[in-house]
């Protein structure tokens, strides 16, 4: 399954949910970016599901991380729910960022 986009679902006037499958790449970040930032802009209280990742990058890491900091930045609420695979999970280890995916509660 190749990037297809992300689908976002409101939850109420306050919250949305936002879900990313495929790949998490350089090739499609801006696109995954300027979508999430568009959601963030609107709601307060944001849920990211990130699952059935065919390919995630440096690149497709460090996005996540930095939509995971301009949302604290703002005052917003975010929760990720992460599902990889162990040898992408690897990957997210060795490049120091881990931590970002045992985020299963909203932070702010």
């Amino acid at each position: 399954m190749a990037y297809q986009g992300i689908k976002t679902f409101t939850v109420n006037d306050n919250a949305a949910k936002i879900i990313i499958e495929g790949d998490i790449t350089l090739l499609n970040g801006e696109d995954i970016k300027s979508q999430v930032v568009e959601v963030l802009d609107k709601y307060h209280e944001i849920e990211i599901v990130i699952k059935n990742v065919e390919n995630i990058d440096m690149f497709g890491i460090q996005l996540v991380y930095s939509i995971r900091k301009f949302a604290l930045e703002t005052g917003k609420m975010i929760k990720f729910d992460i599902k990889l695979t162990d040898a992408q999970q690897t990957l997210v280890n060795s490049a120091g960022f881990g931590d970002l995916v045992n985020i299963n509660e909203f932070t702010f």
